[in-house]
């Protein structure tokens, strides 16, 4: 038993060391890499790509992001929040497989024509 709980916690350190946080830099494209830093401020690193287990991508209070293109964020692990004061304009599709967290005073347009299912990975509606 001792083994085990030893384990999980060992599991569970090493997936805490690889998750990044990334903050929306402004009132742009969620879709584009360059958008987001580890920073709220910026100076800090941008992400590789938008599937990295465990990754937050974080809308800030005061911006508005709208998609330029279809945004996949995926893996189980993965979240999207957006903050209070913050607004995501998907005027494309959004494939999620992850987390969608919209806090109080946080604002989501679905205005697109994609799907809508709750099956992970095939729409915003497919997290959790």
């Amino acid at each position: 038993m001792k083994n085990a709980i030893l384990f999980f916690i060992f599991i569970g350190i090493c997936f805490s060391s690889f998750a990044t946080t990334y903050y929306s830099q402004g009132s742009a494209s969620p879709n584009s890499l360059s958008n987001w830093n580890s920073n709220r401020l910026g100076g800090g690193s941008v992400p590789a790509s938008f599937v990295n287990a465990a990754d937050e991508f974080v809308i800030q209070n005061t911006h508005t992001l709208y998609t330029t293109g279809i945004w996949t964020v995926g893996s189980a692990t993965s979240i999207i929040r957006i903050e209070s004061g913050g607004v995501l304009y998907a005027s494309y599709t959004v494939f999620l497989t992850g987390t969608f967290e919209l806090q109080n005073g946080g604002i989501y347009y679905h205005d697109n024509t994609g799907p809508v299912s709750p099956g992970s990975g095939t729409s915003i509606f497919g997290g959790v």
